[in-house]
């Protein structure tokens, strides 16, 4: 939905939003390791902690250097002005986070947030 320049244009936009298909568009790829950066204290989440331990944070924290980047987030910012473009136009977007490459749950809370941070209300108007 975004090109190499981290561009969407407003044909694209009108075209998801006419099509009425759900779109996932997965912010949490662009927005995951610039959101632990921004929040370093949801890996110390006591329930987080319980499910996936020591390792699980030590992998997250890897993982946040792999998707963050100066590049990231120009890019979900564009993203979410997409998203959001097509969500005002009438179009269906439905989250999704890509687990297990994201923990269950947790990159889902991610994403909404990320989608929130979008424009999105919690209740995806």
């Amino acid at each position: 939905m975004v090109s190499p320049l981290s561009r969407s244009y407003g044909d694209v936009v009108d075209l998801l939003a006419a099509s009425k298909m759900n779109n996932t568009p997965t912010l949490v790829f662009s927005g995951f390791g610039l959101t632990l950066e921004e929040q370093p204290e949801l890996l110390e989440n006591p329930q987080f902690l319980a499910l996936y331990g020591s390792p699980g944070v030590m992998g997250l924290k890897m993982r946040t250097r792999m998707f963050s980047s100066p590049a990231s987030k120009q890019y979900r910012q564009s993203m979410g002005e997409t998203v959001y473009g097509v969500l005002r136009g009438g179009g269906r977007i439905t989250t999704g986070a890509d687990a297990p490459l994201f923990p269950f749950g947790f990159g889902l809370h991610i994403e909404i947030n990320l989608l929130v941070q979008s424009g999105f209300t919690p209740l995806g108007h």
